[in-house]
C-alpha cells in the first residue's frame, strides 16, 4: 500500500506548478489557500524514514536512509528527498538544489537539540516542504541563496524561523510560526522575499526585514506578538531600510508594539489589511508616547494605504517626520481608545500629506487641508480629524473633533473648537498669528501641542499633559534664532492632567489656574539658551497639585532668562524667584512663602517657612553664601536642592520630611552644610549629593527614609538606582564630612559609590537599617572613625573594589555581619573596633589588615577563644575571618581594650622641609630669610606620639587635601604647577590612633 501511494505522489510532485494564490481582507481569520512551490527537474527520489533503525540503507523505498543528512548528502542537485512521519533529532546542511517534502508536516519533526541552525541552506534553487521544524536558535537559516522555495512549514524554535540573509527571491508559503522566542521570519540584506498565506503567533516579531528591499507579505495571520524585553519586539511586520514593501491581505492583532512599522523604507504600500486589538501591555514597566501603535510610518516617503480597517487598537496610524507625500485613501478606523490618526514631524513639509476624505474615523471623513485659504469650518461640517497645513485665514467654530493639526498656517482662529479621545487634541506648530479662544482638549496624551496661537480661556483637563507650549526655531522654514511670535496664554486653565502645563517657548502667560494635576502642575523649562525664550508669568494660581511649581533646567544660565514675580501664587501662597538677589531675607513668619527659587543671588536667608507641595520646596542655583534657618519642608519632590554650583550655603535646625528627596546637592554644589536638621519619612533618600565636594552634615537625625524591605519583591538591587539611602553619595562626589548624626530605619543608612573618595564618617550611630549600616561601594580612603552601627543586616560593609579605607574605634553588634568585605575590595585597614552579638562578626573574601601591628593591636571578637598568657589585654593566638585568609594577629581580650591607657596627648609635628631657603628642583641651594621653591618639592613632615602611636598625616597645599600619609617616611611630592598663583600654605595634620591630632603650617613662594 506504501508503495502505492508514494508512486502516486511522486507522479503528482512532476506535474504541480505554482497555484495561485487566494487573498482575504481584515478577516478575523484569514482563509489560508494551498499553494505548491516549484520543483526542479525531476532526476529522482531519495527516501528517509526514522523507523529503518538496522539498516541497510540506500536510499530506495525498501531501504530508506534512517536520517535526512544522509539522504540529503547522497542525493544529486535536482533529486527529492521524501522524509517519512517520524522525530528526526539532527541538523541538515544543504549545499546542493534538492526538494525536502515531508510525508506530512504535522508528523514529520526535525528536532535540531538546541543547535544554532537547524536546516542551514546554502545553495540555490532549493525546496523546503510538509515538515515541523523545532529546537534551535534559527529553524531554515538561509546563507547566499537564492530561490529558495519554503512550503506548508510548522515552526517552533527558540529565537528565529526563517532567516534569509543574503538571499533573494525566498518565498514562504502555507507556512505556521508559533512560539518562537523572537522572530518568525528575519530577512537580512534579501530583496524580495515573499511571505504568503502564512501565520505567526506567540513571538516578539512575525516578519522583521532589515534592507530588504522590494518584499511582499500577503493573506498572513499575524497575532499575539509581545515585546519581552526593550528590544524591537513586539511588531507584527518591522521594516527597516526595505523601500517597496507590499503588505496585502493581511489580519494583524494582538501586538503589544507595532502592527506595522516602516522605518526608513520609501515606497511601500499596506492594501486591504485588517488591525484588531493591539494594545500596549498595562503590566510593561515603562511607558511610552508610541507604544502599541497599528501602524507607524517614519522616514518613508511615497507610502500608501488603502481600503484597511483599524479598529478597537490602542492606537491607529502614526506619520512620523520625513515621510512626505503618504497617500490615505479608503481607511476606516472605528474605536480605536487613545486615538486613530497622530503625525509628528520635523518640517512643514513632512505634514505634507494625501488624505482625502474617503478615510473615516468612526463614521466621520478626516479633513485635511493643505494650502486652502479663506475657509469657514464651523457646526455643519462633518468631520472627525481636521488638518490644517500651509492654509491662510482659515476659521474653525463649534467643531467636536478627534484631533486637530494646524501647522504653517497663519491669520486663523480656532472658536470653541473641543478635541479629545485621540494622541494629540491640538498640535499647532509654526502658525504665527492664530488666535484659539474658549477652546477644549481632554483625554488625550498631549492636550494643546506646541503652540504658536495666542490661548484665551482655555482648557485641558484629563490629559497626560494638559498645555504644552514647545519651543519653536524658524530656521525650520528659513529665519533666524529668534523663537516663532505668538504663544501667549491669558486666562486658561489645566486641570486633572498628569501634567498641567509645560513652558519651554517663552510666552507670556497671565491669569491661567493650573489645579488638581495628579504630577506636576506647571512646569517652568529653564533649558533655554537665549533671553528670547525667557518666560513671563503673572497672577497664574497652582494649587492642589501633587508639584505645584517646578523650574528645571540643567545650565544656571537658563534660569536667569525668566521673570516670575509673586503675583503667582502655590496653594495661596506667593512664589519668590529671585535672580541675583542679595542681602535679604525671608521670613515665614512674616509672609507666607508658596516656594523659593534663588538664582545667582548671595547672601539670601530664608527662615521659619513651611513649603509644601512643590518639586523643590527652595532651589538654588548658583547661589553661595545663603541660609535656610529653621524651615519646614514636606509633600515636595526636594525638599531642598543645591544645584549648579551652589556653594557656602548653609541649612541649620531645618526639618525636611515626606518629599522624595530631603536634601540634595548636584553639579558642583558643594561646600555646603547642614547642621542639626531632621531628614526623615522621605521616599528616595534623605540626603543625596551627585557631582559635589566638601559637603558637610553634622548632628542630623536621618530616619525613615527609602523602600521598606520585602524578600518577596526583592528590591535590595533597586536601591542602588532608586532610592533608600538615608544619605546617598553618589559619583564623583568626594571628601564630605558626616558626623555626630543618628542614623536609623531607612533601607540603606550610608551609601557611598561610584568614585566618591576620601569621605570621613564620625560618631554616627547606625541602626535598624534594612539593609547597611554604611556601605562604601568602588571608594577609597576613606575614614570611618568612633562609628556604633547595630540592628542592621550589614552592619559596615566594603564591595566592588573599595580599598585604602580605615575603620577605627567603631562598634558592630546585633547585625548579621558585623563587617562584610567582597568584590576585590583590598588594601583596607580595621583595627581598634568592637565586634560582638552579630550573627557573624566578619567576612573578609579579599585581602586586607585586621590590626594595627604590635602593641597598638586589632579588634576585639566576642567569639575569639584563644587565650591571653602574658596579660598584655591582647589573645596570644590570632581570630581567623572568614571568608579568606584574613586574620586579626592581635585581638584584644575585652571591648575597648586599646583604652586601658588613655592617650590624651597630640602627637608631635614638624615640616622638616622645606625650611627658609632657595630650593631648585628639590635641591637646596641655600639659606633665605623666606622660603623660595623653583620647579617640585618633596615636603618631608617628623611626626611621632609615644603613646598610640602616629595613625595618618595629612598635606593641604592651600586648604585642600593633597594626600594622607599612614607609613614612615612622611614624604610627598609637591610637583604641581602653579602658573596664575605664586604665593602658597603648606599644612600638615597628624593625627594619632587615638584620635588626637597636632599641625604645622609654612608659607611658601612657589615659581613654574
Amino acid at each position: 500500500m506504501r508503495e502505492k501511494i508514494f508512486t502516486y505522489l511522486i507522479a503528482a510532485l512532476l506535474f504541480v506548478s505554482v497555484c495561485s494564490i487566494m487573498g482575504t481582507t481584515y478577516s478575523a481569520s484569514p482563509q489560508i489557500h494551498q499553494t505548491s512551490s516549484p520543483l526542479l527537474p525531476f532526476s529522482s527520489t531519495i527516501y528517509v524514514d526514522d523507523d529503518n533503525t538496522g539498516g541497510p540503507w540506500d536510499g530506495t523505498l525498501e531501504h530508506p536512509y534512517q536520517h535526512i543528512q544522509d539522504g540529503v548528502d547522497n542525493a544529486v542537485a535536482g533529486d527529492t528527498v521524501f522524509v517519512f512521519n517520524g522525530t528526526y533529532n539532527e541538523a541538515v546542511t544543504v549545499e546542493k538544489s534538492l526538494s525536502i517534502i515531508g510525508e506530512n508536516r504535522q508528523s514529520v519533526i526535525v528536532d535540531g537539540g538546541g543547535l544554532d541552525q537547524v536546516f542551514h541552506l546554502l545553495a540555490n534553487a532549493i525546496n523546503i516542504s510538509s515538515l515541523t521544524v523545532q529546537q534551535g536558535t534559527h529553524g531554515l537559516h538561509l546563507e547566499g541563496a537564492t530561490n529558495i522555495h519554503i512550503q506548508d512549514c510548522i515552526l517552533t524554535l527558540d529565537t528565529y524561523g526563517i532567516t534569509p540573509r543574503n538571499s533573494p527571491d525566498t518565498v514562504i508559503t502555507d507556512c505556521v510560526f508559533h512560539h518562537l522566542g523572537s522572530v518568525g521570519v528575519l530577512s537580512l540584506s534579501s530583496s524580495d522575499t515573499q511571505c504568503l498565506n502564512s501565520s505567526f503567533f506567540a513571538m516578539q516579531a512575525g516578519v522583521y526585514e532589515t534592507e530588504s528591499p522590494s518584499s511582499t507579505i500577503r493573506n498572513c495571520l499575524i497575532d499575539n506578538i509581545t515585546m519581552i524585553d526593550l528590544s524591537n519586539g513586539g511588531s507584527g511586520i518591522y521594516l527597516e531600510n526595505s523601500p517597496g514593501g507590499f503588505i496585502e491581505d493581511c489580519s494583524i492583532r494582538n501586538c503589544s508594539d507595532y502592527g506595522v512599522y516602516l522605518f526608513f523604507s520609501e515606497g511601500c504600500t499596506i492594501q486591504d489589511c485588517g488591525f484588531f486589538d493591539n494594545h500596549w501591555n498595562p503590566e510593561a514597566q515603562f511607558p511610552s508616547y508610541y507604544h502599541s501603535i497599528s501602524i507607524d510610518i517614519t522616514v518613508s516617503p511615497n507610502c500608501v494605504m488603502s481600503n484597511c480597517l483599524l479598529h478597537d487598537n490602542d492606537n491607529g496610524l502614526f506619520v512620523g517626520g520625513g515621510s512626505t507625500n503618504l497617500r490615505l485613501r479608503d481607511n476606516t478606523f472605528t474605536e480605536n481608545i487613545d486615538g486613530s490618526f497622530d503625525t509628528k514631524a520635523g518640517s512643514v513639509s513632512d505634514f505634507e500629506l494625501d488624505i482625502d476624505v474617503s478615510n473615516t474615523i468612526d463614521g466621520k471623513p478626516i479633513v485635511y487641508l493643505v494650502g486652502m485659504s479663506n475657509l469657514v469650518l464651523d457646526s455643519t461640517t462633518v468631520v472627525s480629524y481636521l488638518g490644517l497645513v500651509s492654509c491662510t485665514n482659515i476659521t474653525v467654530a463649534d467643531l467636536d473633533l478627534e484631533g486637530m493639526l494646524m501647522v504653517n498656517t497663519s491669520d486663523s482662529l480656532l472658536d470653541h473648537v473641543t478635541s479629545h479621545h485621540s494622541k494629540t487634541g491640538f498640535l499647532i506648530y509654526y502658525s504665527p498669528n492664530c488666535w484659539m479662544q474658549q477652546c477644549e482638549a481632554y483625554d488625550t496624551s498631549m492636550g494643546i501641542f506646541g503652540s504658536s496661537s495666542d490661548m484665551v480661556d482655555c482648557q485641558a483637563h484629563d490629559n497626560e499633559y494638559g498645555i504644552y507650549l514647545l519651543r519653536e526655531y524658524p530656521e525650520k522654514t528659513g529665519g533666524g534664532r529668534k523663537p516663532v511670535n505668538g504663544g501667549n496664554v491669558t486666562n486658561c486653565s489645566a486641570f486633572e492632567n498628569q501634567v498641567g502645563f509645560y513652558e519651554e517657548k517663552g510666552s507670556h502667560i497671565t491669569g491661567c489656574h493650573v489645579y488638581n494635576n495628579t504630577l506636576n502642575g506647571f512646569i517652568l523649562s529653564c533649558a533655554v539658551d537665549s533671553p528670547d525664550f525667557g518666560s513671563t508669568l503673572r497672577d497664574n494660581r497652582f494649587d492642589n497639585n501633587t508639584y505645584n511649581f517646578y523650574a528645571e533646567g540643567w545650565e544656571a544660565v537658563g534660569y536667569q532668562y525668566h521673570d516670575v514675580d509673586t503675583s503667582n501664587t502655590v496653594d495661596g501662597k506667593p512664589i519668590y524667584y529671585l535672580i541675583q538677589a542679595h542681602d535679604t531675607v525671608l521670613d515665614g513668619a512674616i509672609e507666607p512663602l508658596g516656594d523659593i527659587v534663588l538664582v545667582s543671588c548671595y547672601n539670601i536667608t530664608i527662615k521659619n517657612a513651611e513649603v509644601a507641595r512643590n518639586a523643590h520646596g527652595v532651589l538654588l542655583v548658583g547661589t553661595a553664601y545663603s541660609q535656610m534657618i529653621n524651615c519646614s519642608f514636606s509633600k515636595n519632590r526636594y525638599g531642598v536642592w543645591l544645584y549648579l554650583s551652589s556653594s557656602h550655603n548653609s541649612l541649620v535646625d531645618c526639618q525636611s520630611f515626606s518629599n522624595e528627596y530631603g536634601v540634595a546637592a548636584q553639579e558642583s554644589a558643594s561646600y555646603n552644610e547642614i547642621d542639626h536638621c531632621a531628614l526623615y519619612n522621605n521616599s528616595l533618600f534623605g540626603y543625596w549629593s551627585q557631582v559635589t565636594q566638601e559637603n558637610k552634615i553634622r548632628s542630623c537625625t536621618i530616619h525613615d527614609n527609602g523602600y521598606a524591605y520585602s524578600e518577596e519583591q526583592d528590591v535590595y538591587p533597586l536601591s542602588l538606582q532608586y532610592g533608600g539611602p538615608g544619605v546617598m553619595i553618589h559619583y564623583k562626589t568626594p571628601e564630605n564630612l558626616i558626623e555626630n548624626c543618628t542614623i536609623y530605619n531607612n533601607y540603606e543608612g550610608i551609601y557611598v559609590f561610584d568614585n566618591s573618595d576620601g569621605q570621613v564618617v564620625r560618631n554616627c550611630t547606625l541602626y535598624n537599617n534594612t539593609v547597611n549600616g554604611l556601605c562604601l561601594r568602588d571608594e577609597k580612603q576613606c575614614r570611618i572613625e568612633n562609628c556604633t552601627a547595630h540592628g542592621n543586616k550589614y552592619g559596615f560593609s566594603l564591595v566592588e573594589e573599595s580599598s585604602q579605607n580605615t575603620f577605627t574605634n567603631c562598634s558592630s553588634y546585633q547585625n548579621d555581619y558585623g563587617m562584610y568585605i567582597t568584590s576585590s575590595s583590598n588594601a583596607n585597614t580595621i583595627f581598634h573596633n568592637n565586634f560582638f552579638a552579630n550573627q557573624q562578626n566578619a567576612y573578609d573574601r579579599c585581602s586586607n589588615s585586621w590590626d594595627h601591628g604590635y602593641p597598638s593591636g586589632g579588634n576585639y571578637w566576642d567569639d575569639y577563644t584563644g587565650v591571653d598568657a602574658d596579660g598584655d589585654g591582647i589573645g596570644d593566638t590570632p581570630y581567623s575571618i572568614p571568608g579568606g585568609a584574613n586574620k586579626d594577629h592581635y585581638p584584644f581580650m575585652e571591648p575597648n581594650g586599646w583604652e586601658k591607657e588613655e592617650d590624651h596627648e597630640p602627637p608631635s609635628v614638624l615640616i622638616a622641609k622645606p625650611m627658609k631657603a632657595l630650593y631648585l628642583n628639590d635641591k637646596k641651594l641655600f639659606p633665605f630669610f623666606t622660603t623660595i621653591i623653583i620647579k617640585g618639592i618633596t615636603i618631608e613632615v617628623n611626626a611621632s606620639d609615644n603613646q598610640s602611636g602616629v595613625g595618618t598625616v595629612e598635606v593641604y597645599i592651600d586648604g585642600i587635601l593633597k594626600t594622607n600619609l599612614t607609613t614612615e617616611p612622611y614624604t610627598w611630592l609637591w610637583d604641581q604647577k602653579t602658573p596664575l598663583k605664586f604665593r602658597h600654605e603648606i599644612k600638615v595634620i597628624a593625627y594619632d590612633e587615638s584620635g588626637n591630632h597636632a599641625e604645622a603650617a609654612v608659607s611658601v613662594w612657589k615659581f613654574r
